[in-house]
């Protein structure tokens, strides 16, 4: 887009143009030796996209970015990018202190899952 186009989007706090998403990256804790109990991590980014279809191929871009091997006590631990979960366009008009970027309708099931400690 832009600077003189009549449908813009939503602006960042430096007055940039175009439409941002929230994208969940999903990463999968591999383990050397293996452990019976599986990690995840969810990753929540920002993205500025034309439109959702290319929020979702930039967020298929950035994952395997961000995967990262490491020693641990415990012994090694390679995190694997697996998938874009959910690509959601932020309704925002300006970016900033307490926007909401990202939001979903559990069930009780799965709210009491986010509430457990991990182990």
């Amino acid at each position: 887009m832009t600077g003189n186009d009549s449908e813009a989007g939503p602006t960042d706090e430096r007055g940039g143009e175009g439409c941002w998403f929230a994208a969940s990256l999903m990463y999968q804790a591999c383990h050397r030796p293996p452990r019976e109990d599986g990690l995840w991590e969810e990753r929540i980014v920002l993205i500025r996209a034309g439109s959702q279809t290319q929020a979702l191929e930039q967020a298929e871009r950035l994952g395997p970015v961000d995967e990262v091997g490491y020693a641990t006590s415990e012994g090694e631990v390679q995190w694997r990018f697996v998938r874009v979960d959910r690509v959601c366009a932020i309704e925002a008009e300006v970016l900033g202190s307490g926007t909401e970027v990202f939001s979903r309708f559990l069930n009780t099931e799965e709210a009491e899952g986010l509430a457990r400690p991990l182990k």
